[in-house]
């Protein structure tokens, strides 16, 4: 499955990326090599904008938002739009962010649910 986007020309995001995503992938236990060499095989897609970076990989029948860094806050209303629509034409069901437990209050408001360590949205068709 690949989808994703990094905006054109995309000169210079990797850099940026790797920025603002090093800390999240520090916390998991991953280094931005490791993470690189998932994009690059479509194993996990970058979604960029000028302020943040964002990591999904897919799981089953679910897209899991994996690693994020930068202004996320203030870029999410454009990532979960952007990313739910790919998710939904890719044919997942799920979207999930794990380990994030104070993402929970701020994504209610786009459907999402907090499911034991998760914040859960069940996709629709509407």
């Amino acid at each position: 499955m690949r989808f994703g986007y990094v905006p054109s020309p995309a000169a210079g995001q990797l850099d940026k990326a790797e920025v603002y995503l090093t800390p999240a992938l520090k916390m998991f236990g991953y280094d931005w090599q490791e993470c690189l060499d998932l994009i690059r095989s479509d194993h996990a897609q970058l979604w960029m904008s000028d302020e943040a970076a964002l990591v999904s990989r897919k799981d089953g029948d679910t897209l899991e938002i994996w690693a994020c860094g930068g202004r996320v806050v203030n870029a999410s209303d454009q990532f979960l739009a952007v990313i739910e629509r790919a998710a939904k034409d890719a044919g997942m069901t799920t979207m999930r962010l794990s380990g994030r437990k104070g993402w929970a209050r701020h994504l209610a408001k786009w459907g999402w649910v907090q499911q034991g360590d998760d914040v859960i949205k069940e996709l629709s068709d509407g």
